[in-house]
């Protein structure tokens, strides 16, 4: 007998609540859930229409009702139902624009991005149309300048779209699936996890496991890309609020990697505790050195030799201002 395998999406809502978002064969819920020991507890359950994937901003909450082909907005205010809008053929992932007053759907079927105003103040969103994307668009972002980046897993590459007539305006291309993007206003960066994981049969437990993965910053204006070694698979991205902390969830291992854009007090504060020069800046360099990374490209040649650890060194003595 075949079952439908379970989906869980846990999305921060409030700073005493979690959002749970879950599907299970035929059926879905929301649940609010209390963080506070005291009061942990579900405070609501909304049965919604196979949810598969939830974001929240503001007092509304949307949600993917992959398997119904609509959005469900919640006032989360009042935890009530507002109406469920038409979206393509299997929508997977919400996003908001940064005022909130668009919501976008990536439909993974039919290859499209739903597009549906966002009035505020209690009323329901309406659907205002569609545009054709990639193949199998998965998350989006949107910059500083309102452009729409798409996630387009099936064509290993992530387009910027203009919202309003659909139009690209640009792509950047991975060897690897793309799996998981994020954007930082900061630095108007995009920060996009892309890899692989590979099994085969054999070895001494009957079955060979490899993977790899990397983490492209790209400029979203000029698309200058640099890319970090994963050192895993990724299977998708999450960053903080300031952008300064990005992980990267890690199947095989079932662990994550976590990279750190946090800034160091000069060239040479490459390791935490930011803001002083220890051993543990000395170990992070020469480990990036010996594995001929960007972070020991001290002179920016892309060669790694003597000249960049007499940069480092300079730097390293020069001290925290």
């Amino acid at each position: 007998m075949r079952r439908r395998a379970a989906w869980l999406v846990l999305t921060a809502l409030l700073p005493a609540s979690l959002l749970l978002a879950a599907c299970w064969g035929s059926a879905g819920w929301v649940w609010p859930w209390e963080t506070d020991p005291a009061l942990q507890r579900v405070v609501l359950e909304l049965r919604l229409p196979r949810a598969l994937a939830a974001l929240v901003t503001g007092s509304l909450l949307a949600v993917a009702g992959s398997f119904d082909n609509a959005v469900s907005f919640i006032d989360t205010a009042s935890w009530t139902l507002l109406g469920n809008v038409p979206a393509g053929d299997f929508p997977t992932m919400i996003s908001f624009s940064p005022d909130d007053a668009f919501v976008y759907a990536s439909n993974r079927n039919d290859d499209t991005i739903s597009v549906y105003s966002n009035p505020g103040g209690g009323a329901l969103p309406t659907l205002l149309g569609s545009f054709n994307v990639g193949d199998s668009p998965w998350q989006t972002v949107v910059d500083g300048d309102g452009r729409l980046w798409v996630n387009e897993w099936g064509d290993d590459r992530v387009t910027a779209y203009d919202p309003s007539t659909g139009n690209s305006l640009g792509s950047v291309t991975f060897a690897e699936k793309p799996v998981g993007i994020s954007y930082d206003e900061s630095t108007n960066t995009l920060r996009v996890a892309h890899g692989n994981i590979t099994t085969t049969f054999g070895g001494s437990v009957g079955f060979d496991q490899s993977q790899s993965g990397t983490l492209s910053v790209i400029d979203a204006d000029t698309l200058a890309r640099t890319d970090y070694d994963l050192g895993v698979g990724p299977s998708a991205l999450a960053s903080s609020t300031d952008g300064t902390l990005l992980a990267a969830a890690a199947p095989v291992g079932d662990g994550m990697a976590l990279i750190s854009f946090a800034a160091g007090c000069n060239d040479a504060d490459l390791a935490e505790p930011f803001g002083e020069l220890n051993f543990f800046d000395v170990s992070a360099f020469l480990s990036a050195f010996n594995a001929m990374e960007p972070a020991a490209d001290f002179d920016g040649n892309g060669m790694y030799n003597f000249f960049d650890i007499s940069a480092f060194l300079m730097a390293f003595n020069a001290g925290c201002p």
